[in-house]
């Protein structure tokens, strides 16, 4: 047994040709657009599969309408499957019997004529030319049944097949949250190592150079050498500053950083933010100026950093 629908089908005509000694027997197929009928297979076939006939042939809605194999004219288009019948042989009789098509998600009819005809193949079968041969009851009954099988066959296939399509969508979707996944570790990683690098080789000689910068300034200096010095202390003060505040803007990003709520002196604040820049203004020949307004509140709510 398979659920593989191209051997289902073709393995159904054959047997179904052996069985009832058949000229031909064919599958005709929804189209794409749902607004004809494509030879999809064939015993023998005699013309090109994917040739359409119209949906709306009154042949094809009589079929579609009977639960039961009919037979139809030998010279209806269903019938063109086969050669057309010269010399002394009688028309064969031609059967045709639909096929319902329980899962149509492939298929994608959107502009079938009518509702009755939106969930149906048509199967034909075609007795020998060279025959007298007509349909008996049982012979019918037994299309009706294998009509019904491929129909329920066809239906496991079609969900087979979306299963596997659902499996291969979601292997690679697991590959791209895979792939999505190790992206932010190493980020992670990068950002950790930029951390590492900003706290240790970074901030820890800012503290070297501020901290005998801060005790040469208790020592006895000319007016140039403590320019100097301050200088130097209220820079390196700044970019401790900056370092500091990189560090928590990383923490604030991760959820690890807590406020420290109080009252603080926001005239303050603006003093020591001019006091950090001035010295680099003043190296650059920039005169600053610090101008608050005259309802700022001397004391905020908040973080002091």
């Amino acid at each position: 047994s398979t659920l593989n629908r191209d051997t289902i089908l073709k393995t159904t005509l054959v047997e179904l040709g052996k069985t009832l000694g058949l000229e031909e027997c064919a599958l005709w197929m929804p189209s794409r657009n749902g607004l004809s009928l494509q030879l999809s297979h064939a015993l023998n076939y005699q013309i090109p599969v994917g040739t359409n006939i119209p949906i709306n042939l009154p042949v094809v809605n009589e079929v579609f309408n009977s639960n039961r194999a009919i037979c139809v004219p030998y010279t209806c288009q269903l019938a063109r499957v086969r050669t057309s019948v010269g010399g002394r042989y009688l028309p064969p009789e031609v059967v045709a019997v639909r096929v319902p098509l329980l899962n149509l998600s492939n298929f994608q009819m959107n502009n079938w004529p009518d509702g009755s005809s939106r969930s149906y193949a048509i199967m034909v079968l075609i007795l020998p030319t060279d025959s007298a041969r007509k349909w008996r009851d049982h012979e019918l009954e037994l299309v009706d049944v294998v009509a019904d099988q491929v129909a329920v066959a066809l239906s496991h296939a079609a969900i087979l097949e979306e299963s596997m399509r659902a499996r291969d969508q979601l292997v690679d979707q697991n590959v791209a949250l895979d792939l999505a996944r190790r992206e932010a570790e190493t980020a992670i990683h990068a950002r950790n190592d930029f951390l590492a690098v900003m706290n240790h080789e970074m901030r820890t000689p800012m503290h070297a150079i501020i901290a005998p910068s801060s005790l040469l300034l208790e020592t006895e200096l000319t007016p140039e050498q403590r320019v100097m010095i301050e200088t130097i202390l209220k820079s390196s003060n700044l970019l401790a500053t900056l370092i500091n505040d990189v560090l928590d803007l990383s923490r604030l990003e991760d959820g690890s950083l807590v406020l420290d709520m109080g009252s603080f002196n926001l005239h303050a604040i603006f003093k020591e933010a001019l006091d950090l820049v001035k010295p680099i203004a003043s190296v650059k020949k920039l005169s600053m100026a610090l101008i608050l307004a005259s309802d700022l509140p001397i004391c905020a709510v908040g973080d002091e950093k």
